[in-house]
């Protein structure tokens, strides 16, 4: 397996920037929270890169980088519920 075409078959930031549901999280949430998504995400992918033995699963992985990048955006602003332990008074 050649771990080196994997990475370079990620797209770049540039690109992903340019794709249309992309675009669309920019103008729903904004460019810097799409961006740190971009960049956790691509992050995350070349972790599973590194440690991933099975190519076709790594390109499974690269071909479904902006969905993953749209779950990131939505769940940073997703609301999460905190349960309160204390009781009230």
């Amino acid at each position: 397996m050649d771990k080196n075409m994997l990475y370079r078959s990620i797209p770049k930031v540039d690109v992903l920037l340019a794709d249309e549901n992309v675009q669309m999280l920019i103008e729903t949430y904004s460019r810097e929270t799409v961006m740190e998504s971009i960049h956790l995400e691509m992050n995350r992918l070349r972790a599973y890169i590194a440690k991933c033995e099975d190519e076709e699963e790594a390109k499974r992985q690269i071909e479904a980088l902006t969905e993953k990048i749209e779950r990131t955006v939505s769940a940073m602003h997703t609301p999460t519920k905190l349960r309160c332990s204390s009781p009230t008074v």
